[in-house]
């Protein structure tokens, strides 16, 4: 969010705010749901001051936080946890259908390969927390 002169605001979305890698394919998706998010604050009223500002991009966060920690965690070396779970999808069908699955809701994504315990659960046989 920047403040413009004159008190007007702007908002950037997608790749403008946030550049995520195209490794796991989040990044269009990222600027829709930002842009679906910013278009209900606008259509929800105003005024569109700097506090609206600031609190539609707290809300696109909320959606992008765990998009960008998914994305990221392709981009380094992997934690013990996702070689467990990368491991166990190589000889399991289900862990396997998971992982690709996983690809599809990367909040959902995220909440799991970033859970030593919740790995762990899936890889002794538990399948996925319906928490997650």
């Amino acid at each position: 969010m920047a403040e413009l002169p004159g008190g007007r605001i702007a908002l950037a979305v997608g790749d403008a705010w946030i550049t995520n890698d195209p490794l796991t394919g989040q990044g269009a998706n990222l600027g829709s749901a930002c842009a679906w998010i910013a278009a209900d604050a606008i259509a929800a009223g105003g005024p569109y001051d700097t506090a609206f500002g600031r609190a539609t991009a707290e809300r696109m966060w909320e959606a992008a936080a765990p998009v960008t920690g998914w994305t990221n965690a392709f981009l380094r070396p992997p934690a013990a946890q996702v070689v467990n779970l990368l491991l166990a999808a190589t000889t399991r069908q289900d862990v396997a259908d998971l992982v690709l699955g996983l690809f599809a809701n990367p909040a959902y994504a995220w909440a799991v390969i970033s859970s030593p315990e919740e790995v762990a659960r899936i890889v002794d046989g538990g399948g996925p927390s319906p928490y997650f």
